[in-house]
């Protein structure tokens, strides 16, 4: 027996006309044209994946950006219908709608890149011809980005390189990878390329103290 969906705002979506949905006077996040020009192309791109947060009198609780971004897409004539998907934040009372709000943009500037792994996805969806700007990056952005990546990191490549050039190594070893968490994965991804032009070698990645002696 399957159990019933908890009563959270999610559990149902609403569409909303987009003149009757009215901005928080109070919200304290303020959003840039540039940025209601880039919500608007993703949601262009990908349709509406996140609905806006409303309360009982249809005002928004999260979601200002992604209002304002369809109202510019409705004016110009790119979005067909005026209807905006939003769900209803039922029985919260006034001070819970104020520490929301508050939460819902503080909590998610708390995050952190991984450097890494997001350098990888970037390289791969420039690759693939896909135009960087739908996802918030700027050339000049992504070029640093990609840079700074390479800083320090070459000639641990080539270090590793001339290890295996060496002779056949067949005892197992551990290598130690200590410096900023933001280079460590792209070091790791580096040294494993590196290693695996050597078909007599095999490589096994992990933590000193975890995965390891």
């Amino acid at each position: 027996m399957m159990s019933k969906a908890p009563a959270w705002p999610i559990a149902k979506v609403e569409w909303i006309p987009h003149s009757e949905i009215v901005p928080n006077p109070r919200n304290p996040r303020q959003h840039s044209a540039e940025q209601i020009q880039a919500i608007g192309k993703l949601i262009l791109e990908f349709g509406w994946t996140n609905p806006i947060l409303i309360d009982k009198t249809k005002m928004i609780l999260a979601g200002h950006g992604r209002w304002m971004a369809a109202g510019a897409l409705i004016e110009s004539g790119q979005l067909e219908t005026k209807l905006l998907p939003c769900i209803f934040a039922k029985g919260w009372t006034a001070k819970k709608i104020r520490a929301y709000i508050i939460a819902d943009n503080r909590i998610a500037e708390q995050s952190d890149w991984d450097i890494g792994i997001l350098g990888e996805e970037l390289s791969f969806l420039g690759g693939e011809g896909y135009d960087l700007n739908l996802i918030g990056f700027n050339e000049p952005e992504i070029e640093g980005m990609i840079g700074a990546l390479g800083e320090g990191i070459d000639d641990l490549t080539v270090g590793v390189r001339e290890i295996l050039e060496t002779g056949l190594v067949t005892d197992t070893f551990w290598i130690s990878i200590r410096g900023p968490l933001k280079h460590q994965a792209e070091v790791l991804s580096r040294m494993k390329k590196a290693m695996e032009e050597y078909g007599d070698v095999h490589v096994d990645l992990g933590t000193v103290g975890i995965d390891g002696p």
